[in-house]
């Protein structure tokens, strides 16, 4: 597939920018730097945002960044979001469905970003507000229809030790928080919180090596016809990243899920091995 094809234009060094075409919404909302090596997926997004355009189903889209101060910047896309419908976006063309009834079916939207840096050591935080929603007509779970769901969402980070000021990739402990909403009525998660840290060179001697522990819980819809049995999942993740070549991971992954899947499943323990390699 043809994952991505766009043009980006810059005004005003980067005062304001758009970037049109098809393309992954997730590296612009919804995304935790400190979060990156989480493997579960309620650590990778805020599930309460039902089918955000993204890998594998990137979709064609018009994405307006504008950074009207240094530690603030405002964003806003319009995509295609018939992925809500059973449309496999990123398998399409570059232009989808985005020219087919667009108003039926729209993946909308916006984040408004604020940073800091804390003490000489520039321990950088961040805090993301943002809200979604797409146009498409849903089936309730009660039987009938609804025009259109969406939800807000925050996410939080911020760097609360680092070794060395003047280097970015210092050894350095990172917190996040995401939360988001939504409504239970159509949608199988109606609440979603994670909370986790990432720590990069806990070992001094191994400064890029990662150590990742966290928490996520999601709460299911538990409307009549929506199939859950229990309230929430609760995801607990913990990891270590080891990098012997700059061009090597190997993560090591231990997840413990409580009521995977909300239907009644027993708890799960989970192994993971990931290894990425960049050539």
């Amino acid at each position: 597939q043809l994952s991505e094809f766009w043009y980006k234009q810059s005004f005003f060094q980067d005062f304001f920018w758009v970037k049109i075409g098809k393309n992954d919404a997730s590296s612009y909302f919804d995304y935790a730097v400190n979060g990156t090596f989480f493997q579960n997926g309620g650590f990778e997004g805020i599930t309460t945002i039902r089918y955000i355009p993204s890998y594998p189903n990137p979709a064609m889209g018009v994405l307006a960044v504008l950074n009207p101060l240094p530690y603030v910047s405002l964003r806003a896309g319009l995509y295609d979001g018939s992925l809500i419908q059973g449309v496999h976006t990123g398998v399409l063309g570059v232009f989808g469905n985005f020219f087919d009834d667009l108003a039926g079916h729209a993946f909308i939207i916006g984040e408004a970003d604020f940073s800091w840096a804390l003490s000489a050591k520039k321990m950088h935080g961040r805090v993301g507000i943002g809200s979604w929603g797409n146009t498409a007509t849903l089936p309730t779970y009660s039987g009938g229809e609804q025009k259109g769901s969406w939800g807000p969402y925050v996410v939080a980070e911020q760097t609360v030790w680092k070794e060395e000021e003047s280097k970015e990739d210092s050894r350095r402990i990172g917190l996040f928080m995401q939360y988001g909403f939504t409504s239970p009525k159509v949608s199988p998660v109606g609440q979603a919180i994670a909370v986790g840290m990432e720590w990069i060179g806990p070992i001094a001697a191994r400064e890029n090596d990662v150590f990742g522990f966290g928490a996520a819980m999601e709460r299911f819809s538990l409307k009549k016809g929506s199939g859950f049995t229990k309230p929430a999942e609760v995801d607990i993740e913990v990891f270590y990243v080891v990098v012997p070549r700059p061009w090597i991971n190997i993560q090591p992954d231990v997840q413990y899920i409580i009521n995977p899947g909300g239907n009644g499943t027993p708890n799960a323990l989970v192994l993971l091995l990931n290894v990425a390699l960049s050539l």
